[in-house]
């Protein structure tokens, strides 16, 4: 099911919290997921300018709309195969911030 918040970066943070209501790792892991579909799609996107927009839709009416209906459903297949592994990489990045995130509040909130 393609996520309809992709190229709406308002919508990823709440999409996130949904999701992953409760657990933070979750969560993270889903925000790493929707940060590496976008990427994707930025990159798909950019591929289209250029000199010319022919090909699979031409220049049809609602050409551009099917190409970003595309390239947005690429990017999600894309995220959720890991090939790219962009969201690993987040993650492996951010859980050790997260941990130590948690540890400082929990210090904090026992004195």
């Amino acid at each position: 099911m393609p996520n309809a918040a992709v190229g709406k970066p308002e919508g990823f943070g709440a999409l996130s919290r949904q999701r992953a209501a409760g657990d933070p790792t979750q969560s993270l892991k889903r925000a790493c997921e929707d940060f590496e579909a976008l990427f994707v799609k930025q990159m798909l996107d950019s591929s289209r300018v250029g000199p010319t927009k022919e090909g699979l839709f031409g220049q049809e009416a609602g050409s551009e709309l099917l190409w970003d209906m595309h390239n947005t459903y690429l990017s999600e297949a894309v995220s959720r195969s890991r090939s790219l592994g962009v969201a690993k990489l987040l993650l492996d990045q951010l859980k050790p911030l997260m941990a130590a995130q948690a540890y400082q509040q929990t210090d904090q909130s026992a004195q």
